[in-house]
């Protein structure tokens, strides 16, 4: 039983590393406070695209560009009512796997025919994952979670109106 604990934590170790040589990107969240009703955080993996997609709909897929808010806090910072995107591609292809950058709410304003038959196809894909492999973690005071985000699609459950629920952030690049 130690040894197949040791063999799980060195696996789970390399993959961390691996994540941060290949991709440079995980999210860390820390739950400090956690709300009454839900709040879990809500995961789904996309590791699996280019099984559920046609080389050319993953070509397509790299034209698509979602919206991402401009780091850069003198353009974008909407506290002071400054609004200002950048554009990264739904799906990025690595020499190892292909990426996905996807928040519904930051799609750009359009797309040709063949862009909204394949984010259609994408959207399917999702709602499809999310009835059958949606993965649900409510973290507890003082508890971390780190994940690939660009493999793995992120959100919450529903919170109370007037919720305490407080989750500290953090991206940790290489």
């Amino acid at each position: 039983m130690v040894q197949a604990q040791r063999d799980f934590d060195n696996a789970r170790n390399a993959e961390l590393q691996a994540i941060l040589a290949y991709r440079k990107a995980l999210v860390e969240f820390e739950r400090v406070q956690q709300d009454e009703r839900d709040g879990s955080t809500l995961l789904l993996d996309t590791g699996d695209i280019a099984c559920h997609f046609s080389r050319g709909e993953i070509a397509t897929m790299t034209t698509l560009n979602v919206r991402y808010p401009d780091p850069d806090q003198s353009r974008h910072n909407p506290d002071r009512g400054l609004i200002a995107y950048l554009l990264w591609p739904l799906v990025t292809e690595k020499s190892t796997r292909t990426e996905v950058y996807y928040a519904p709410w930051l799609l750009a304003d359009s797309y040709d025919e063949n862009q909204r038959r394949v984010l259609a196809k994408f959207t399917d894909f999702l709602r499809a994952k999310e009835e059958t492999q949606l993965v649900r973690i409510r973290l507890k005071a003082g508890e971390s979670l780190f994940i690939d985000n660009n493999r793995m699609l992120h959100g919450r459950g529903s919170i109370s109106q007037n919720s305490k629920r407080f989750l500290k952030r953090v991206w940790i690049k290489r």
